[in-house]
């Protein structure tokens, strides 16, 4: 407060003639007494003004932290959601039709070919050797032939309209429309290029799109999760392991739904003991589990009517399941430090065979010690995350030895190395993604890359949006986008891919 002496005058306050100092401020009279309370009251109301600034300091940085959960965030996924159904729809029904009239067609050449046979057998039990007959039923034939060749007789047509209403982002500071929109077809995707490049980056701020409700057992909650499987419309089926059960949640839900378990820890068929893996077998909907705690491999099915498992594998420790295109299962055996394969039938098991380590614990590139998760893709090729050697084994279709691709200098934190490695993905550019637990961070290799780079985590162990605890699971949808199972913030993250 700036005063100012004016002499001999009346104080505005007590109405006495003395020595006044002036406020600048309110142009008022004040003598010394009256003066320092006016100060008093400036200072306290000083605190008000600060008060309330902290306060609204305090919003500003929750909004701002909240950004994930922001409604237009919620609008976006809602019409990303709605689009994929409505894709998914479409062709479902184009499907269907394309079916329906396809085998119209081949049924209809089918009559034929069952009619030109009659006439082949009539001629021959008549004895009819005749030159004319037999062009007609050459003919015939070619004509058949002419037929199939051009068979089924439908065909795909895009028309120039607008499938799916795109959206896009105004600024109302700029009143500029944002260049990154959303695309209206599936033609105008994310170049290749774009999408290969190494400089692509992930929203470091994650979206939770499970669980983040704090620990506990209801159904739009978690406890230390482990496993993560996504299907092909993106719903996400997690093995909550220390609430023993296994959820599926519907893409965009707020809540999941108990699938398996969910009765209590136990060895009952009907209950399970610290999942830690699951992955969806869509021949016979069903789910196949590895249930740790009780030293087993489980298939449930789906179907309604189904209440409990049935034991595929027992007496085995195993965190690791993967299912391949060919209807084989892949196996890791924790205690025995081996990656087995087999053929998946209906409800059992058959043609053990040893596909990975079986050499005893140990690093030399035949040995595994103590493997958890495993990835396959599309060429059979197998990636191990060897827990006990913290590092990542690449093992190609048929080999007597492994190749390292990651975790090149054994335990720690630096870019060459990890820290109790967990599960692992591949895209198809070759990159490999691991959950480097320890670190709590997401590390990406590129092919023939010794050093990582960090994609989620950079900041250190945390629960904020850019941040992970013990991130356990970890996979990745048709358009490279990031899922983490974040285990000890007990939720589920989806980190989008920038390509800016």
């Amino acid at each position: 407060m700036s005063i100012t002496p004016n002499g001999r005058r009346e104080c505005s306050v007590c109405n006495e003639e003395k020595i006044t100092y002036q406020c600048k401020g309110c142009a008022r009279d004040f003598c010394y007494k009256h003066l320092s309370e006016h100060r008093q009251i400036f200072i306290e109301e000083l605190g008000v003004v600060e008060n309330d600034r902290d306060q609204f300091r305090e919003i500003l940085l929750e909004q701002k932290e909240n950004l994930p959960n922001h409604q237009t965030m919620q609008k976006i996924a809602k019409w990303e959601s709605e689009s994929i159904k409505k894709i998914k729809q479409t062709a479902d029904d184009c499907r269907e039709i394309f079916m329906f009239e396809a085998l119209q067609c081949y049924n209809e050449i089918e009559m034929k070919l069952n009619k030109l046979h009659n006439d082949i057998v009539v001629t021959r039990e008549e004895n009819e050797f005749n030159e004319i007959i037999l062009e007609q039923l050459r003919l015939k034939l070619t004509k058949l032939i002419e037929e199939l060749a051009k068979a089924p007789n439908v065909s795909l047509q895009q028309d120039s309209s607008t499938f799916i209403q795109r959206v896009f982002i105004i600024s109302s500071s700029t009143g500029t429309e944002i260049i990154r929109q959303g695309q209206s077809k599936l033609s105008q995707s994310t170049s290749t290029q774009e999408r290969k490049s190494v400089s692509a980056k992930y929203l470091t701020s994650g979206i939770t799109i499970s669980g983040g409700n704090g620990e506990g057992a209801r159904t739009n909650q978690l406890s230390a999760p482990e496993g993560i499987y996504l299907d092909e419309d993106l719903n996400v089926y997690i093995a909550d392991c220390a609430n023993h059960r296994i959820l599926k949640w519907k893409y965009g839900e707020k809540d999941g739904r108990i699938i398996a378990g969910g009765n209590n820890k136990g060895d009952r068929l009907d209950q399970l003991n610290e999942p830690t893996c699951v992955v969806f077998d869509k021949k016979s909907n069903s789910i196949i589990i590895s249930d740790w705690g009780n030293k087993r491999i489980l298939k449930w099915s789906l179907d309604k009517a189904s209440s409990q498992g049935k034991v595929l594998l027992s007496d085995i420790k195993s965190s690791g399941l993967a299912l391949d295109n060919f209807g084989y299962l892949f196996v890791s055996d924790w205690k025995k430090n081996e990656i087995r394969k087999y053929r998946l039938s209906e409800d059992k098991l058959s043609g053990e065979q040893v596909v990975a380590g079986g050499n005893g614990s140990g690093s030399n590139l035949n040995q595994l010690t103590h493997p958890t998760f495993i990835f396959i893709d599309k060429t059979s090729t197998l990636f191990i995350s060897d827990q006990g050697n913290h590092r990542i084994m690449k093992w190609s279709k048929g080999a007597k030895e492994g190749t390292l691709v990651g975790g090149f200098r054994g335990q720690g934190n630096q870019l060459t190395q990890l820290s109790r490695p967990q599960d692992i993905a591949t895209d198809q550019f070759g990159f490999l993604y691991v959950a480097d637990c320890d670190n709590h961070r997401i590390i990406r290799y590129t092919p023939n890359d010794m050093q990582g780079s960090i994609v989620i985590g950079e900041k250190g162990q945390g629960n904020q949006p850019f941040q992970l605890n013990s991130p356990v699971g970890l996979t990745l949808d048709k358009d490279n986008h990031l899922y983490v199972v974040d285990s000890q913030n007990h939720r589920i993250q989806k980190y989008q891919l920038s390509l800016n």
